[in-house]
């Protein structure tokens, strides 16, 4: 009996917007085009555009910091994420469309999207129109299938610019963490393609590369590696001691490479919640500025809740959570109260709108 071919390769597209919500911002006030544009929550400028980032701002920067290295920077107020929301809910609803129902497009943050396109390739073959990009290690991309998921790739990049007047960087490859690991390599609006061979793995996870940085490794699982002494992609290929850690075999398949999760549709949020941290001016309850601070967190989960209804259709409100958590003292600091205001199932997960753009690494 013949041995059975194995499945071809998932072909996987890591779209990523380049400095989001500084675009966002220019989408809403083209004057803006061409000139440094930061984007602030609190006194922290949280991105910027790369006309910003010429004069060496970095996310993180304080206001001040940022007027002093370039004092001509147009400063948006980011507070209110609602209308980024919307942005991001048109881009996954175009990329959507544009790749078909049959590839699943699963949305990693305001400004990732991950795109399985192996059905799109397949159903209509190699070629196509459109540019490969740069392509990282081997140097000639003799992947028929990868070269047609690249010029895919291309043409959805170019239709989103053209269409929503979004700019996006891409990884293609044939699982997220390669698609993801390679997707920041040549920005902005451009994309990269690596081949699924033992030696670009090597090369995208050397034995040097820090756990933070490879894609599905968390913060705190990279914590819990670093106390037994795991620190490294190294470290993990060798380590072969006890570990507390339940899924210590699919980390250890992460370093090697290896990345058997799929992408997911993301659909419709089934919790939404607004949030608001006072650590340089703790509230004092009862007072006249909670009850303020309370009315701007309903209205922000109100803009939230429209957003919503937009993209995914009216839905009735399950239950509404109001919650106070108190912070632990930090170096003799006072005590702080984070306010939240949640809708949706108490045991859903709420809906992820990061403060920042990226888990790890500038937009």
């Amino acid at each position: 009996m013949a041995a059975r071919k194995p499945p071809p390769q998932r072909l996987v597209l890591a779209l990523d917007c380049d400095c989001f919500y500084a675009q966002c911002e220019t989408r809403r006030d083209p004057s803006l085009a061409g000139k440094p544009v930061g984007v602030r929550q609190k006194h922290l400028v949280i991105t910027s555009n790369y006309a910003a980032r010429a004069f060496g701002i970095r996310k993180g920067d304080s206001l001040a910091e940022v007027r002093r290295k370039c004092p001509q920077i147009v400063i948006k107020d980011g507070e209110d994420i609602s209308h980024y929301t919307e942005v991001s809910n048109a881009w996954r609803a175009f990329v959507a469309n544009f790749v078909g129902s049959r590839c699943p497009v699963e949305k990693s943050g305001l400004d990732e999207l991950f795109v399985d396109v192996s059905a799109a390739v397949d159903a209509h073959g190699a070629g196509g129109a459109g540019e490969i990009g740069h392509v990282h290690g081997d140097d000639v991309l003799d992947d028929a299938r990868l070269a047609s998921a690249a010029r895919l790739c291309d043409r959805l990049r170019q239709a989103t610019k053209r269409e929503l007047n979004l700019e996006t960087s891409a990884g293609v490859s044939t699982s997220k963490l390669l698609a993801k690991t390679v997707a920041g390599l040549h920005k902005p609006f451009q994309q990269t393609v690596l081949a699924d061979t033992p030696s670009n793995r090597r090369l995208v996870l050397p034995d040097d590369l820090p756990l933070r940085k490879v894609y599905g490794i968390g913060h705190s699982t990279a914590q819990q590696l670093a106390s037994a002494g795991v620190a490294t992609v190294g470290d993990l290929r060798d380590f072969s001691g006890p570990s507390s850690i339940s899924d210590i075999e699919r980390l250890r398949a992460l370093a090697r490479g290896d990345d058997a999760s799929q992408v997911k549709q993301t659909g419709a949020p089934k919790s939404i919640g607004a949030e608001e941290s006072f650590w340089t001016r703790p509230l004092q309850v009862p007072s006249e500025r909670a009850d303020e601070a309370l009315k701007l967190l309903a209205r922000k989960l109100v803009r939230k809740l429209a957003v919503d209804q937009k993209a995914h259709g009216a839905r009735p409100l399950e239950n509404v959570q109001l919650s106070a958590r108190r912070a632990a003292e930090r170096s003799g600091s006072p005590r702080a109260l984070t306010s939240t205001l949640a809708e949706g199932p108490a045991s859903a997960q709420r809906e992820k709108t990061p403060g920042r753009e990226a888990k790890s690494r500038p937009a």
